[in-house]
């Protein structure tokens, strides 16, 4: 029980706040965080919901998946990143 309640945080954490796929973190830190395989994960729902957040966003197609979306100015991980 324990375990899915840090998971339910964790993934609120990720997809909410961003916590720690910004540039207010280090690298090393952006790093051990993704080892636990659901946060990359969020993070990728978090992008796909940056891109689609207003009806005058593309979203994310194909070719476009190594960029950040337009409305993200805080991106440092991609969705190719995340593969």
């Amino acid at each position: 029980m324990f375990f899915y309640v840090c998971y339910f945080i964790d993934l609120q954490l990720v997809v909410q706040a961003g916590f720690p796929y910004n540039y207010m973190f280090s690298v090393t830190v952006r790093n051990l965080w993704s080892l636990f395989p659901p946060n990359p994960f969020a993070q990728g729902l978090r992008v796909l919901s940056h891109s689609v957040s207003t009806s005058e966003d593309n979203g994310v197609s194909w070719s476009k998946r190594g960029s950040c979306a337009t409305n993200d100015n805080g991106c440092v991980m991609t969705i190719v990143r995340i593969q």
